[in-house]
């Protein structure tokens, strides 16, 4: 497959990048910004399509129309390109035109007319396949004739609230819930909304209070156990040897005005292999608590506050030893995320409030269909909820899922890391047939620090959960990671490198969503100009022109003034500059300060409609309509 020229310089990814076009093997590639996942993505179209027999066998599923539009359009450009005899000179290019050119032999051979037919190309987005499914079969999906989903479902997820609450009376479930919650109504509907958002995740248990609740016990078991074992990973090779015994003489020693100290667990260790089970959940909190000052560093010195005198025999080597792993922040990390586990996950008074609030649930989910007939309106969830109910199961196999497996022989998918619980069992249920042998292939392509769809219930443990296990459903799928960033230079690049890498967490956790930081490698080499510049306003009410409205004042004119200067270094850009800032509040009376300096601006989601001149002007229009008396308008 590969066209590289090997006198050109090529990114240091360039091996991965080509075994992400291998149209024979099934790949997760976790691909950072500006490592050029689209072109991957359609060189990757472009080689499969040289090897089916007919287009309609690959299906791209993108998150939305904007993606899927650009996709179709990259490919079919690709293909025009390929129409032309020379080869073309930038090294990027190359690759693309080698496997255009097969596709269009392709298309000759097979009749398929693909530049005048681009419909041909199943280029798709997820909600987009999972309605098609819907509509195939709507018996299946208990969909009906009318299936119309919303962005804005928070409405509806309240009015299901509403009517679970409305039971109060009627309901000793809701009474019980309401009841623990203080009586706050607010904050009752608001906890069962929160859980509607994320019903996929938990849904398919709540049938039965007593499996919810066992269910639950295990997840919280499983989270503590994976932390225990991260801890355990960190630690030293020899540690448990090392501090067994001034651990022993730290609690003897508080045992003697104490009976009952946090270290009184460890009097019985015998400083052998200490296991990452919950069991021994106490005593990793107890050896974390004493190796930890408050701050949360490791102690450099042991007092008798700690349980080590002066004249013990241990104190010279424990402080040895936590001098010489002083360095290890994934220990210390890891140890400090310990000492904070709860050593009781569930308190037996609470077992009757949870299966309360399991029984609430039940409600919530029954109005909440009740609310999507009548307003005939649904939210994403319940599309791909539908869809995959639609397919069936791998025992039991629709007619339509039999169907898709004759037909469907490789699936792309974009952006992986904001896919949903219930869009992933879509997924799963698709490839359920497929094995490593059949030459059909999965090809999953996102960066789970990028992960921004949390509004559609994404959940980024799914993508670490994938390429951890390098598999789906029956499906193998080696994991690949791309590293080259061609958009920035290096100085750009270095810079985010330095700076997000203290940002995200120091590992990968699929339970909670946490997510390290992968480092990228500039492809540009470092420009003319510093890449990164920093302005700092910093207030203090106490000196003379330093109050917040006037060095906020002062940072707004500083802004204003570097948007003229961008504006007149790249006078030939569309859209030269962008201000981001984290909230509307933020921006201040800057969007002012530019109309006022004659500097054209969109502000998407800021600018309130009410404020723009077309408005302003109507409404003084208006009230000088109404009323003569007023002269100012």
């Amino acid at each position: 497959m590969s066209n590289l020229d090997p006198t050109i310089r090529q990114p240091i990814d360039w091996q991965a990048r080509q075994q992400a076009i291998d149209p024979t093997h099934s790949y997760v590639v976790q691909a950072p910004a500006g490592s050029g996942k689209t072109e991957l993505l359609t060189d990757r179209v472009l080689a499969l399509l040289a090897r089916v027999q007919r287009p309609e066998e690959i299906l791209a599923i993108t998150f939305t129309r904007k993606a899927a539009a650009e996709m179709r359009d990259r490919i079919l450009k690709k293909l025009k390109r390929g129409l032309q005899e020379q080869e073309p000179s930038l090294a990027h290019e190359k690759q693309a035109w080698h496997l255009a050119r097969q596709v269009l032999a392709r298309d000759k051979e097979l009749q398929w007319n693909l530049l005048n037919y681009p419909s041909r190309l199943r280029v798709q987005t997820i909600d987009s396949f999972c309605q098609s499914l819907i509509r195939l079969t709507p018996s299946l999906s208990g969909a009906g004739s009318n299936l119309n989903p919303t962005e804005y479902s928070l409405v509806l997820y309240q009015e299901a609230a509403q009517r679970t609450l409305a039971q109060i009376d009627a309901s000793e479930a809701v009474q019980q819930l309401v009841s623990h919650l203080d009586l706050n109504l607010a904050k009752t509907e608001a906890l069962l909304v929160d859980m509607l958002k994320s019903r996929d995740q938990w849904g398919f248990i709540i049938a039965d209070e007593a499996a919810a609740l066992a269910q639950m016990v295990q997840t919280l078991h499983q989270i503590v156990e994976q932390e225990l074992q991260e801890a355990k990973q960190s630690m030293p090779l020899g540690w448990e040897q090392a501090l067994v015994a001034p651990l022993h003489e730290a609690a003897a020693f508080k045992s003697q005005t104490q009976a009952d100290h946090p270290l009184a667990c460890l009097l019985d260790w015998d400083g052998q292999d200490l296991a990452p089970t919950f069991a021994q959940l106490e005593r990793w909190v107890a050896i974390a608590s004493f190796l930890l000052k408050s701050d949360g560093d490791l102690r450099q010195t042991f007092t008798v506050r700690d349980g080590i005198e002066a004249k013990s025999p241990y104190k010279a080597g424990l402080v040895d030893w936590v001098k010489t792993h002083a360095d290890r922040e994934d220990m210390v990390v890891a140890l400090n995320i310990i000492r904070q586990l709860p050593l009781q996950l569930i308190e037996p008074a609470n077992l009757a409030t949870f299966e309360a609030f399991f029984a609430c649930l039940k409600l919530s989910l029954n109005h909440l269909q009740d609310v999507f007939k009548e307003h005939m309106q649904v939210d994403f969830i319940e599309i791909a909820q539908r869809a995959s109910m639609a397919l069936g199961n791998s025992d039991n196999p629709s007619d339509l899922l039999l169907k898709l497996d004759l037909s469907l022989k490789h699936i792309l998918m974009d952006e992986f890391q904001d896919t949903s619980y219930s869009q992933m069992q879509l997924l799963e249920k698709l490839v359920s047939g497929w094995s490593d042998q059949d030459g059909r292939t999965l090809f999953l392509v996102g960066d789970p620090m990028q992960s921004i769809y949390r509004f559609r219930k994404a959940e980024v443990g799914l993508f670490l959960k994938v390429a951890e296990l390098e598999k789906v459903a029956d499906l193998s799928i080696q994991r690949l990671n791309l590293q080259e960033n061609f958009r920035s230079d290096q100085g750009v690049v270095e810079w985010v490198n330095q700076i997000f890498q203290d940002v995200f967490p120091v590992r990968d956790n699929a339970a909670l969503g946490g997510i390290r930081y992968s480092r990228s490698h500039p492809f540009k080499e470092l420009g003319a100009r510093q890449a990164v510049q920093l302005y700092p306003f910093v207030y203090d009410k106490e000196t003379p022109g330093k109050d917040k409205a006037s060095v906020e004042l002062m940072a707004e004119k500083t802004i204003v003034q570097l948007v003229k200067n961008a504006l007149a270094n790249h006078p030939d850009s569309e859209h030269p500059v962008v201000i981001l800032v984290r909230g509307r509040n933020h921006l201040g009376q800057l969007a002012k300060l530019l109309q006022a300096n004659q500097i054209p601006l969109k502000a998407v989601d800021i600018v309130a409609l009410q404020n723009t001149p077309e408005v302003e002007d109507l409404v003084q229009l208006v009230r000088a309509l109404l009323h003569d008396g007023d002269r100012l308008a």
